[in-house]
């Protein structure tokens, strides 16, 4: 409900402040639009471009070292720049934040009851406490609200991108037969088919302009609310799940029976683990190689360390071998030991745990 109620709040901004100052900025961007290219033709000394930069930049689909298609637009910048900010970024995180704060408002109250009920129903105090909220469930809440806030952000960026390639897109024309001119006089007729291309193309050229940004912003609100939905229910039941847990765990004598059944499997296997990353320490000190190969690198260092510890294991063994037929371990010495006469030496090698 509050993130539904927040995703309106979003919504009705957009709705009260950007669409109105995207719609006056077009029209204000149409009404300017001839002026703006008439400054482009006039001569240099009133302000205006040289022949050869006027001729390269429409060459150039209208940005060289001027961007026409950004100059004309300039006035939909300009209507909507304030009201961008206050709807991304200061109104859009304020009202996030204020969902947040609804949110743990909410979270402690359910918790508050919960523990109420808990003790009303006879459940142990140690299993209740072991419900007990962390701040993990507070950062997962905010780690949601910030990745919207991110995302809304970044759209943003965009949508502000898309106005001037539409610009250009119904300027091409203009430019392609203001290029074309050439020989006496053509710096004066490449002026008069852009000014005269400017005006019959402004009305449409900054309503689509504008209206593709609108479509845009309805997208984007749609997504937002999406978004806040998705980022809180995966992220915050994640962590509810986590933190509540302990209260829906199945304690009958069925499922103790079964974990002490497990147990010497278990412990079996994290003593093998743990003699077998103690092995692989002490292989590491003793030939200072690093730990393990990266990924994507080749797996060299693992099998030096393989081989150096089967060397370290068969010179361990020859040490403990006892020679059975030494003096000091005759058959009179070591009567549990059967005596024998072979010829080549026997030995007994003492087993490595």
């Amino acid at each position: 409900a509050a993130a539904a109620a927040c995703s309106s709040a979003i919504a009705a901004a957009f709705d009260a402040s950007v669409v109105p100052q995207l719609q006056r900025g077009a029209v204000d961007a149409k009404d300017g639009a001839l002026q703006t290219a008439q400054g482009w033709g006039a001569s240099v000394n009133q302000g205006g471009l040289h022949w050869a930069s006027y001729k390269a930049t429409v060459r150039r689909g209208g940005a060289f070292r001027l961007n026409m298609n950004e100059a004309l637009a300039e006035p939909i910048f300009k209507a909507v720049a304030i009201k961008w900010e206050s709807a991304f970024i200061s109104g859009l995180s304020s009202i996030l934040d204020t969902l947040q704060r609804s949110m743990e408002g909410s979270l402690r109250s359910f918790h508050s009851e919960l523990q109420s009920d808990l003790r009303q129903a006879g459940v142990p105090a140690g299993t209740a406490a072991q419900a007990e909220p962390t701040g993990a469930l507070v950062a997962a809440l905010r780690g949601a609200v910030d990745a919207v806030k991110v995302a809304a952000h970044r759209e943003q960026r965009e949508l502000s991108r898309s106005i001037e390639p539409t610009v250009k897109a119904h300027m091409d024309d203009g430019y392609t037969r203001g290029a074309a001119e050439a020989g006496t006089g053509s710096h004066r007729r490449r002026v008069a088919l852009v000014e005269s291309h400017v005006e019959a193309a402004a009305p449409k050229m900054f309503e689509a302009s504008t209206g593709g940004v609108v479509a845009k912003l309805n997208a984007l609100r749609a997504s937002i609310g999406k978004q806040l939905e998705k980022e809180m229910l995966e992220r915050c039941l994640a962590e509810l799940r986590n933190q509540y847990g302990a209260l829906w765990e199945d304690l009958s004598e069925a499922a103790i029976d079964a974990r002490r059944a497990l147990l010497p499997k278990v412990r079996e296997a994290l003593l093998e683990a743990a003699n077998a990353v103690r092995r692989l320490d002490a292989v590491k000190e003793a030939e200072g190689e690093p730990a393990a190969a990266a990924d994507g690198e080749e797996d060299a260092e693992l099998v030096d360390t393989t081989d150096a510890r089967l060397r370290e294991k068969r010179a361990r063994q020859s040490a403990l071998t006892i020679d059975l037929e030494a003096e000091n371990f005759s058959a009179q010495a070591c009567p549990g030991v059967p005596h024998t006469s072979s010829g080549s030496g026997s030995s007994l090698v003492k087993s490595e745990q």
